[in-house]
C-alpha cells in the first residue's frame, strides 16, 4: 500500500509540474498566438484564470 501512495505522490508532483509548465508557456506566447489558442483549442481560460487555477491547485496538493 506504500508503494501506491509514494506513486500517486510522485504523479500528482509530475502533473503540478507540467501545469506549471504549461501556464508558464502559454505566458510567453504573444496576443495573436493567445488568440489562436483560444480558438484551434478547447478551453477558454485567459491568462489571468490559468494563474488562479494554478495558484488553487497548488495550495491544494501543498495542503496534502
Amino acid at each position: 500500500m506504500e508503494k501506491e501512495f509514494e506513486t500517486f505522490k510522485w504523479e500528482l508532483n509530475r502533473l503540478t509540474r507540467d501545469m506549471t509548465e504549461f501556464v508558464h508557456s502559454y505566458e510567453k506566447l504573444d496576443d495573436g498566438q493567445k488568440r489562436s489558442v483560444s480558438t484551434d483549442y478547447p478551453f477558454k481560460s485567459d491568462l489571468h484564470d490559468l494563474k488562479n487555477m494554478l495558484a488553487t491547485w497548488n495550495n491544494t496538493v501543498n495542503k496534502m
